[in-house]
Protein backbone atom coordinates (compact mmCIF):
# COMPACT_ATOMS: atom_id res chain seq x y z
CA UNK A 1 0.00 0.00 0.00
CA UNK A 2 1.23 3.27 -0.79
CA UNK A 3 0.71 6.17 1.29
CA UNK A 4 -0.62 9.16 -0.38
CA UNK A 5 1.51 12.22 0.77
CA UNK A 6 0.03 14.74 2.71
CA UNK A 7 -0.40 17.58 0.84
CA UNK A 8 0.68 20.45 3.30
CA UNK A 9 -2.37 23.12 3.17
CA UNK A 10 -1.83 26.52 4.30
CA UNK A 11 -4.72 27.55 6.60
CA UNK A 12 -5.27 31.03 6.25
CA UNK A 13 -6.88 32.72 9.37
CA UNK A 14 -7.79 36.65 9.93
CA UNK A 15 -10.39 39.13 9.02
CA UNK A 16 -11.47 40.25 5.97
CA UNK A 17 -10.92 43.64 4.81
CA UNK A 18 -14.73 44.67 4.37
CA UNK A 19 -14.76 43.41 8.11
CA UNK A 20 -12.01 45.16 9.55
CA UNK A 21 -13.78 48.55 7.52
CA UNK A 22 -16.66 47.25 9.53
CA UNK A 23 -15.08 47.38 12.98
CA UNK A 24 -13.13 50.67 12.29
CA UNK A 25 -16.42 52.46 11.26
CA UNK A 26 -18.48 50.88 14.60
CA UNK A 27 -15.47 52.21 16.28
CA UNK A 28 -15.40 55.40 15.52
CA UNK A 29 -19.16 55.87 15.66
CA UNK A 30 -19.27 54.50 19.37
CA UNK A 31 -16.26 56.57 20.42
CA UNK A 32 -17.86 59.72 18.79
CA UNK A 33 -20.71 59.16 20.83
CA UNK A 34 -18.78 59.01 23.84
CA UNK A 35 -16.52 61.96 23.43
CA UNK A 36 -19.43 63.97 23.02
CA UNK A 37 -21.60 62.55 26.03
CA UNK A 38 -18.59 63.16 27.97
CA UNK A 39 -17.76 66.80 26.66
CA UNK A 40 -21.81 67.27 27.28
CA UNK A 41 -21.48 66.07 30.96
CA UNK A 42 -18.47 68.60 31.51
CA UNK A 43 -20.24 71.37 30.06
CA UNK A 44 -22.96 70.41 32.31
CA UNK A 45 -20.87 69.82 35.30
CA UNK A 46 -19.29 73.58 35.08
CA UNK A 47 -22.71 75.01 34.67
CA UNK A 48 -23.74 73.42 37.76
CA UNK A 49 -20.33 74.49 39.58
CA UNK A 50 -20.57 78.39 38.49
CA UNK A 51 -24.58 78.36 39.90
CA UNK A 52 -23.13 76.62 43.17
CA UNK A 53 -20.70 79.36 43.80
CA UNK A 54 -22.91 82.06 42.99
CA UNK A 55 -25.52 80.41 45.49
CA UNK A 56 -22.75 79.85 47.79
CA UNK A 57 -21.93 83.74 47.24
CA UNK A 58 -25.48 84.88 47.73
CA UNK A 59 -26.26 82.68 50.90
CA UNK A 60 -22.90 84.88 52.56
CA UNK A 61 -23.99 87.75 51.46
CA UNK A 62 -28.06 87.32 52.72
CA UNK A 63 -25.90 85.63 55.98
CA UNK A 64 -24.48 89.25 56.26
CA UNK A 65 -26.64 91.09 55.91
CA UNK A 66 -29.15 89.11 58.10
CA UNK A 67 -26.31 89.43 60.97
CA UNK A 68 -26.20 93.00 60.80
CA UNK A 69 -30.32 93.93 60.87
CA UNK A 70 -30.17 91.51 63.79
CA UNK A 71 -27.49 93.59 65.73
CA UNK A 72 -28.90 97.10 64.47
CA UNK A 73 -31.05 99.19 65.71
CA UNK A 74 -33.48 101.70 64.72
CA UNK A 75 -34.71 99.85 61.66
CA UNK A 76 -36.82 101.88 59.37
CA UNK A 77 -37.67 101.20 55.22
CA UNK A 78 -36.40 103.40 52.52
CA UNK A 79 -35.04 106.86 53.42
CA UNK A 80 -33.68 107.68 57.17
CA UNK A 81 -36.19 108.58 59.24
CA UNK A 82 -38.97 106.56 56.97
CA UNK A 83 -41.99 104.89 58.14
CA UNK A 84 -40.81 102.15 60.97
CA UNK A 85 -43.08 99.48 59.89
CA UNK A 86 -43.18 98.16 56.13
CA UNK A 87 -45.57 95.28 56.06
CA UNK A 88 -46.31 92.94 52.98
CA UNK A 89 -47.41 93.34 50.42
CA UNK A 90 -45.90 96.38 49.87
CA UNK A 91 -42.22 96.47 51.84
CA UNK A 92 -40.03 98.76 51.38
CA UNK A 93 -36.37 98.59 48.52
CA UNK A 94 -34.76 99.54 50.94
CA UNK A 95 -33.61 99.49 54.83
CA UNK A 96 -32.00 101.60 56.97
CA UNK A 97 -30.15 100.91 60.42
CA UNK A 98 -27.79 101.87 63.07
CA UNK A 99 -25.12 99.02 63.66
CA UNK A 100 -21.77 99.12 66.27
CA UNK A 101 -19.63 98.63 63.74
CA UNK A 102 -20.34 100.48 60.55
CA UNK A 103 -22.38 103.24 62.14
CA UNK A 104 -25.77 104.05 60.08
CA UNK A 105 -26.19 101.22 57.35
CA UNK A 106 -27.98 101.01 54.17
CA UNK A 107 -29.18 98.52 51.86
CA UNK A 108 -30.42 98.65 48.36
CA UNK A 109 -31.03 97.81 45.11
CA UNK A 110 -29.83 99.68 41.92
CA UNK A 111 -28.77 98.11 38.47
CA UNK A 112 -29.33 94.85 39.27
CA UNK A 113 -26.97 94.61 42.19
CA UNK A 114 -27.33 94.57 46.04
CA UNK A 115 -25.40 97.46 47.96
CA UNK A 116 -24.57 98.37 51.09
CA UNK A 117 -23.21 101.58 52.23
CA UNK A 118 -21.89 102.23 55.80
CA UNK A 119 -20.50 105.42 57.70
CA UNK A 120 -17.93 104.02 60.37
CA UNK A 121 -15.22 103.78 60.45
CA UNK A 122 -15.61 105.68 57.43
CA UNK A 123 -17.71 106.72 55.32
CA UNK A 124 -18.69 104.48 51.72
CA UNK A 125 -20.74 105.43 49.21
CA UNK A 126 -23.10 102.05 48.43
CA UNK A 127 -20.75 99.11 47.82
CA UNK A 128 -22.21 96.49 45.22
CA UNK A 129 -22.08 93.36 47.40
CA UNK A 130 -24.05 90.65 45.33
CA UNK A 131 -22.06 88.88 42.83
CA UNK A 132 -21.73 90.26 39.37
CA UNK A 133 -22.68 86.86 37.97
CA UNK A 134 -26.84 87.56 40.17
CA UNK A 135 -29.15 89.80 38.36
CA UNK A 136 -30.97 90.87 41.21
CA UNK A 137 -34.86 91.96 39.82
CA UNK A 138 -36.07 92.13 43.43
CA UNK A 139 -35.03 93.26 46.68
CA UNK A 140 -37.69 94.03 49.20
CA UNK A 141 -37.74 94.50 53.20
CA UNK A 142 -40.71 93.72 55.40
CA UNK A 143 -40.68 95.38 58.45
CA UNK A 144 -42.96 94.66 61.31
CA UNK A 145 -42.99 95.07 65.10
CA UNK A 146 -40.62 97.75 65.62
CA UNK A 147 -39.37 99.64 69.14
CA UNK A 148 -42.51 100.13 71.32
CA UNK A 149 -44.41 96.91 70.33
CA UNK A 150 -43.87 93.71 72.60
CA UNK A 151 -42.31 91.45 70.33
CA UNK A 152 -38.86 93.35 69.09
CA UNK A 153 -38.87 94.43 65.50
CA UNK A 154 -38.42 91.27 62.84
CA UNK A 155 -37.58 91.85 59.24
CA UNK A 156 -38.41 89.79 56.69
CA UNK A 157 -35.87 89.98 53.55
CA UNK A 158 -36.55 88.78 50.19
CA UNK A 159 -34.75 88.23 46.93
CA UNK A 160 -35.10 87.32 43.42
CA UNK A 161 -33.34 87.28 40.48
CA UNK A 162 -31.11 84.92 38.13
CA UNK A 163 -27.78 83.78 37.76
CA UNK A 164 -26.33 83.57 33.92
CA UNK A 165 -24.20 80.39 33.64
CA UNK A 166 -23.49 80.18 30.02
CA UNK A 167 -26.87 79.70 27.63
CA UNK A 168 -28.21 78.19 30.77
CA UNK A 169 -30.44 81.00 33.21
CA UNK A 170 -31.33 80.27 36.62
CA UNK A 171 -34.10 81.95 38.27
CA UNK A 172 -32.94 82.49 41.86
CA UNK A 173 -36.14 83.36 45.14
CA UNK A 174 -34.22 83.67 48.46
CA UNK A 175 -36.65 84.71 51.44
CA UNK A 176 -35.23 85.19 55.06
CA UNK A 177 -36.65 85.75 58.11
CA UNK A 178 -34.72 87.77 60.89
CA UNK A 179 -35.33 88.43 64.41
CA UNK A 180 -34.01 91.12 66.38
CA UNK A 181 -31.84 89.74 69.82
Amino acid sequence: MKKHPRHNQVRVSGFTLVEVIVAVGLFTIISTISVAALLSAIDANRKARQVQAVTDNLSLMLEDMARSIRTGENIDCGALGGPKNCPAPAGASAINFDSDDHGAVRYDLSGGRIRKEWTQPTSHGPVPVSDPRFAATGLAFFVYNTPGTSDGPYVVIHIKGSIQAGAVQTGVDLQTTVAKR
